[in-house]
């Protein structure tokens, strides 16, 4: 089951400290992004939805460990401080649920244009060898 993008105002409600939001633009498995506005700043939301299992007596410690999956995500991206890596945003990470699903929700910085993925198999050339280096290297670091 994927994700349904979940509504703007429903996310206002169980976040809380959002100025503005706009309706998902990008959606993949169990998360969705969202265009925020904190403090007249421009933020990416990813809300993630935790999976279940379907097995009772495992749900619980099922879904605990999704949200800690994550969460230590976020703060191993918390502490990566090279120029080509996203940084957090400003609302750190939130559990709610809706609907008796569970979710966690969380924000980045918001960059324009496109991600790396489209711009490899856009239209545009292949990378070269220096330039995959380079995104190597940044990724090492």
């Amino acid at each position: 089951m994927a994700m349904t993008p979940l509504e703007p105002d429903v996310l206002k409600q169980k976040i809380g400290g959002i100025d503005d939001i706009e309706p998902s633009f990008a959606t993949g498995g169990f998360k969705a992004v969202y265009r925020i506005n904190v403090a007249g700043r421009a933020e990416a939301l990813k809300v993630v939805m935790m999976k279940r299992c379907g097995e009772p007596e495992l749900e619980e410690a099922n879904l605990r460990e999704q949200a800690a999956r994550v969460r230590r995500e976020i703060e191993a991206l918390g502490k990566c401080r090279r120029p080509e890596i996203i940084k957090l945003g400003t609302i750190p990470p939130k559990d709610f649920e809706v609907a008796a699903e569970r979710y966690l929700a969380y924000s980045e910085e918001f960059l324009t244009g496109s991600d790396l993925w489209k711009l490899i198999r856009g239209q545009r050339q292949r990378p070269g060898l220096g330039e995959l280096l380079d995104l190597f290297i940044a990724l090492l670091n």
